[in-house]
C-alpha cells in the first residue's frame, strides 16, 4: 500500500511516524510514498523551525491476509452505501470522518458476512471497525461475534466483544472491535447485530 501525504500548506515540512507515536522534530521527514507491507498507524504533522503545528493527522492501513478475499453476505447490504462495492469490507482502505466518503458499508439490517481465507490459515486477530453519528441515525452494532469454519457450514464462535459506545452519545465516535487468539480455519465469519434503529456503518475487516 502506498501512503500519499499532502498539506495545504506550501510549502511544507512534513514529519511522520508508522508506529502510532508523535512525531517529533527528528522524525522522518515525508519526501514521497510511504510502502506499507504489513501493517502501520502513520502520524504525520507540520513543523515549522522544529516545532509541531497543529494536530497530527493519523491514519491506519493494512496490507492484511483477506483483502480482496472472497466474502458472502448472509445479511442484506444497503444499496445506497455500498463503498467499493462487495469487497468494500476487505480491499484494504479505512474509512475517513464521515461515511459519505466512499469507504464506509452500510447497513439496515445486521452485518453477518463470511470471509474464504480460500485454505486452512493460521488466524491470530481479527478486527472490524464501526462509526457512531446519532444525529443521522448511524448507531454502534450492539456487539460483534467472531467465528470460525473449516467446511463453510459448521461455525466455532472464537468469542464477543460488546460496543462500549453509549447509544446516546451525541459526538463521533468509532470503535474498533478486536478478537486475539490461535486458530486454524478457512472461513472466518463476523456477525454484528443492529441494536438501535437506523444505519451501522463499517469500514474494513483486517485479518492477521
Amino acid at each position: 500500500i502506498k501512503v500519499i501525504l499532502d498539506a495545504e500548506k506550501y510549502p511544507a515540512e512534513v514529519r511522520y511516524t508508522t508506529d502510532g507515536s508523535v512525531p517529533v522534530a527528528s522524525s522522518a521527514l515525508y519526501a514521497g510514498p510511504i510502502v506499507v507491507h504489513d501493517s502501520a498507524h502513520i502520524k504525520a504533522a507540520i513543523f515549522r523551525d522544529g516545532v509541531l503545528q497543529g494536530t497530527p493527522t493519523e491514519k491506519k492501513v493494512d496490507y492484511h491476509r483477506a483483502i480482496n478475499k472472497p466474502i458472502h453476505y448472509n445479511s442484506k447490504l444497503y444499496k445506497g452505501y455500498m463503498a467499493g462495492g462487495m469487497n468494500a469490507l476487505l480491499d484494504g482502505y479505512r474509512g475517513g470522518l464521515t461515511y459519505l466518503d466512499g469507504r464506509w458499508q452500510g447497513y439496515l439490517d445486521d452485518l453477518d458476512c463470511v470471509i474464504d481465507m480460500e485454505e486452512e490459515t493460521d488466524i491470530h486477530k481479527v478486527s472490524i471497525r464501526f462509526m457512531q453519528l446519532i444525529g443521522p441515525g448511524v448507531f454502534q452494532p450492539g456487539q460483534v461475534e467472531l467465528l470460525t469454519s473449516d467446511d463453510g457450514e459448521n461455525f466455532i464462535s472464537r468469542g464477543i466483544v460488546p460496543t462500549t459506545i453509549p447509544a446516546d452519545d451525541p459526538n463521533l465516535l468509532f470503535q474498533e472491535y478486536t478478537f486475539d487468539g490461535n486458530w486454524n480455519a478457512r472461513y472466518v465469519r463476523l456477525k454484528a447485530p443492529r441494536a438501535n434503529p437506523g444505519f451501522i456503518f463499517a469500514d474494513e475487516i483486517v485479518v492477521w
